[in-house]
């Protein structure tokens, strides 16, 4: 990866900010998805009618916005950066700068495509699809350069604070939120496969899903293991520094 000097004052906006090997950058904020959206999709140079009216670009049968017909509304922020993304593949090199709401807090990492883009994935799973909207509160204090079981365990804190502990209401909830997750993303990627001309995108969609799969019905007691083989670091790491 080339040695970079980031300007982290260009960072003001809310979003995903990637930087590639050729310093050339890719702004994904809130305000240019809205933007663009519009725009790409009235354009029949990038979406033929004959993709538009597919069975597999449909909204799904249980859309609240089924009836009205028109684009899907998780595919808002994805089609504005198609073009872009097409032009590498999963496991390019990318640096990924994430500013969230609290000011001057910024997180850098290098990273890949597809891991960058699981944050634009989430965005189209669960804050523009209109069935899976209502989950959103339960990704609060998720960030996108988390990892998958990172993100999962976050969510299952989210759910078991709401849920106060109740196991019998969480395993429900659990069943009910990765069933409508996995069947969206399915679908989701039906319709990336029809205007995706590599495999970015797809993964992305794939790897944001997974996230789901992490939230077993025994999470509790995969969370309770981690506390305890942390503490159990945490013993042998303040023994060794006694012995020394």
């Amino acid at each position: 990866m080339t040695k970079l000097n980031l300007d982290f004052d260009k960072y003001e906006k809310k979003g995903l900010y990637l930087i590639f090997n050729d310093l050339s950058h890719l702004e994904l904020t809130e305000d240019r998805i809205d933007e663009l959206t519009e725009k790409y999709w009235n354009d029949p140079a990038k979406i033929p009618a004959s993709v538009k009216e597919a069975f597999g670009f449909k909204r799904c049968p249980f859309c609240p916005s089924q009836k009205e017909g028109g684009i899907c509304d998780a595919l808002h922020p994805i089609l504005p950066f198609l073009e872009i993304v097409d032009r590498y593949v999963s496991y390019d090199p990318v640096v990924a700068v994430y500013k969230g709401h609290r000011k001057g807090l910024l997180r850098v990492a290098d990273s890949k495509m597809q891991d960058a883009l699981v944050y634009l994935s989430t965005l189209s799973l669960i804050d523009f699809c209109r069935s899976a909207a209502r989950y959103r509160k339960y990704y609060y204090g998720v960030t996108p350069l988390m990892s998958a079981k990172e993100t999962s365990a976050r969510i299952y804190l989210n759910i078991f604070w709401e849920k106060k502990g109740d196991k019998a209401q969480i395993d429900a909830f659990l069943a009910e939120f990765k069933q409508l997750l996995k069947v969206t993303a399915e679908n989701q990627i039906k319709r990336l496969s029809l205007i995706c001309k590599n495999d970015v995108f797809v993964n992305a969609i794939a790897k944001a899903q997974i996230v789901t799969e992490f939230l077993s019905l025994d999470y509790d007691k995969l969370l309770e293991e981690s506390f305890r083989n942390i503490e159990n670091e945490n013993k042998l790491k303040y023994t060794c520094e006694e012995d020394q």
